[in-house]
């Protein structure tokens, strides 16, 4: 890509000590222009990935916390107090997040070795340049970090949202939706 600046710049002070400025073609045009489309593709499927992974754990904690609404208000009708009944939703939600966040980069970091092979074989390369089929796990581990956050932080808010709740109105919005779908089921049978 800089071959032609940095020929540009150093030939001249080269010649100058004496020496000829001179590159062999090792076909790095060729190898760029198959590099540059797979670059480009790979920022927008991360960009379109990562906002149907966002979309996808906004999704999971608003059914976990829904299904488990009529939980916590029994459970605050029993008197149980509201920082347990937090915490509890919490542990809950993030031990299934940390178990397929674990199981979803196991396999995902398989299919992501496959896949790079795949695509990398397929490219000119320079004489002399082999690709890296390594991914750096550092990486990884960050993504799932990241989405552990994002986890967290949503159910943070969907919980204390939950709490603020009353617990005669949680009750009766859960009674309401079970009698709906008990009519829905009688006019559609």
């Amino acid at each position: 890509r800089t071959q032609d600046a940095f020929i540009e710049e150093y030939k001249s002070k080269i010649n100058d000590l004496g020496f000829e400025l001179e590159f062999i073609d090792n076909n790095g045009r060729n190898f760029m222009a198959g590099a540059d489309p797979l670059r480009r593709s790979m920022s927008l499927s991360m960009t379109l990935f990562t906002i149907a992974l966002l979309i996808s754990v906004g999704f999971t904690i608003f059914i976990f916390l829904r299904r488990n609404e009529k939980n916590v208000a029994i459970m605050r009708a029993l008197g149980v107090p509201v920082q347990d009944t937090e915490k509890q939703l919490l542990s809950t939600i993030i031990g299934l997040g940390l178990l397929g966040i674990s199981l979803g980069a196991f396999f995902a970091f398989r299919n992501a070795q496959a896949e790079a092979q795949e695509s990398l074989s397929k490219l000119p390369l320079p004489s002399g340049v082999f690709p890296e089929l390594t991914i750096n796990p550092s990486w990884g581990i960050a993504f799932c970090l990241l989405i552990l956050c994002f986890l967290f932080i949503g159910s943070v808010i969907g919980i204390k949202k939950i709490s603020a709740t009353p617990i005669l109105v949680m009750l009766q919005e859960n009674l309401t939706r079970t009698k709906n779908r008990t009519i829905e089921e009688d006019n559609g049978a």
